[in-house]
């Protein structure tokens, strides 16, 4: 996924940024709101929004994200799209 003001979230394996969209003869959008990329326990790429607007509360969500993997925990999955690698 194509992100703008990508930034890698120190201690973690998580990138953040703001989404990127584009469509066929118009002009490309960036995205208001954070959004967290990363690879799941299976491996698979994953784009989770994180509904914030700051770089710092992005950074918290990204570092609360790193801790439910870690620990195990299933994420809500209205927040997840699994990216096809």
């Amino acid at each position: 996924m194509k992100l703008s003001q990508r930034e890698r979230v120190d201690g973690t394996d998580i990138t953040i940024g703001f989404r990127i969209y584009s469509r066929k003869n118009e002009k490309s959008r960036i995205g208001n709101c954070y959004v967290a990329e990363y690879r799941d326990l299976d491996g698979k790429q994953v784009c989770r929004s994180l509904d914030v607007a700051t770089k710092s509360q992005a950074r918290r969500r990204a570092i609360e994200i790193q801790q439910e993997i870690e620990s195990g925990k299933s994420e809500d999955l209205r927040y997840i799209c699994l990216l096809q690698s």
